[in-house]
């Protein structure tokens, strides 16, 4: 299953890269952990973390997991705001193909973003919650 849930990880991760604005802003900066694990991050950047929960159909060759993703600045939510409405567009409703033809994965976003700031590191943040739906071959 591993393999699978890693396919999604990184559709999820290449379809927030291809996305032009997303890129002009973060380029590759799109990180399938936390901000903690980062070394000397540059802003901004996105992190995602796949909930453990996920729920596995693999009878039926669907697998439904969450993520968390997280879009961080340092130059406020005029910065965060933006790269979510595009985060919207380019994956809300949208399916797309997995990596090695393993199949299709779709992304429905499932709340706004909540936002907060981190007054010691003075980084504005936006959080928010991802539904993937992947079917296999």
């Amino acid at each position: 299953m591993s393999m699978y849930l890693d396919a999604i990880d990184g559709a999820l991760r290449q379809r927030l890269i291809a996305n032009p604005f997303i890129n002009s802003l973060v380029s590759t900066r799109v990180y399938p952990n936390y901000l903690a694990s980062i070394t000397n991050p540059v802003y901004p950047l996105i992190c995602f973390s796949r909930i453990p929960t996920q729920r596995d159909y693999r009878y039926n060759k669907r697998i439904t997991c969450q993520y968390t993703i997280w879009i961080y600045s340092s130059k406020g939510f005029s910065q965060t705001d933006p790269i979510f409405e595009m985060m919207k567009t380019s994956l809300d409703n949208e399916f797309f193909d997995l990596p090695n033809s393993l199949g299709r994965v779709g992304f429905r976003l499932t709340e706004f973003p909540s936002q907060d700031v981190d007054p010691d590191q003075q980084l504005y943040y936006a959080t928010f919650n991802v539904v993937a739906i992947a079917y296999f071959k």
